[in-house]
């Protein structure tokens, strides 16, 4: 969750007010109805109601977090991310401008949008439409000054699911995330979860990349660690491992 972004999302759905619901039925500081809101609790198995959500703002920034995790993982199956840098219908194709058409017009309609070249472009009954808001919110997601600690401790994705979607964008840009890692990412950490214990190649994958991200140059290589079980942090595929066996740092063979 970038906070700019959402900082500037709430104040454009409601003023920045979690306990507001409009006349169609949207609620909360981000506006999501009833539909968007049952997309979530089938993703994540919480169940409450409307007015639940409007009490509570920590869920209201949780199903935002996920909102967004969600969007930007269908962008990178469907290869949407691979289009930032360019611009269609005079809407610069960024994670900001993605997230905000698909905010207002759902994720197919962020799509057909980009692949109809903008020619698809409807308003909403405030006579907003998608490339309004993609321009609305172009650039706004993930800003540099947000995330450049964080990137280089993380070291771009090498290793840790607990990423920002900020830090992932940009590992995509310097090629050390592929699409597919960036889909998973996104999807697995849309919610807070309990701290885990870092497995060794985790640590390993963290401190070889900051070295490389600094300049210091390429880690020399391990040792072999024949009978290393597999099973590191069992529930979720070992992406930093990849990673690690990309840079020829670990060998999973």
């Amino acid at each position: 969750m970038s906070n700019g972004f959402c900082q500037r999302l709430g104040m454009s759905e409601s003023g920045n007010r979690y306990g507001i619901v409009n006349d169609e039925g949207f609620a909360g500081r981000y506006q999501f109805g009833m539909p968007r809101l049952q997309d979530y609790m089938r993703a994540t198995g919480q169940e409450f109601t409307m007015q639940e959500f409007l009490q509570n703002p920590a869920l209201q920034e949780n199903v935002q977090d996920w909102h967004e995790r969600d969007i930007l993982s269908y962008a990178a199956r469907e290869g949407i991310l691979d289009r930032q840098g360019q611009t269609v219908g005079g809407v610069p194709i960024n994670a900001g401008s993605i997230i905000g058409m698909a905010h207002l017009g759902g994720k197919a309609g962020m799509k057909r949008f980009i692949e109809s070249g903008g020619e698809y472009n409807p308003a909403d009954s405030n006579n907003t439409s998608l490339a309004d808001y993609g321009l609305k919110f172009s650039g706004t997601y993930g800003e540099q000054p947000e995330m450049t600690e964080a990137a280089q401790r993380r070291a771009f994705g090498l290793g840790d699911t607990n990423l920002k979607p900020s830090e992932v964008l940009y590992g995509m840009e310097t090629g050390q995330v592929r699409p597919e890692e960036a889909a998973e990412y996104f999807s697995e950490g849309f919610l807070p979860r309990e701290e885990e214990q870092a497995s060794f190649l985790d640590r390993l994958g963290d401190a070889a990349a900051y070295m490389d991200f600094a300049g210091i140059g390429r880690a020399p290589e391990q040792p072999d660690f024949p009978r290393m079980s597999m099973r590191i942090n069992p529930g979720r595929q070992n992406t930093g491992a990849r990673a690690l066996q990309r840079m020829g740092i670990a060998s999973l063979a």
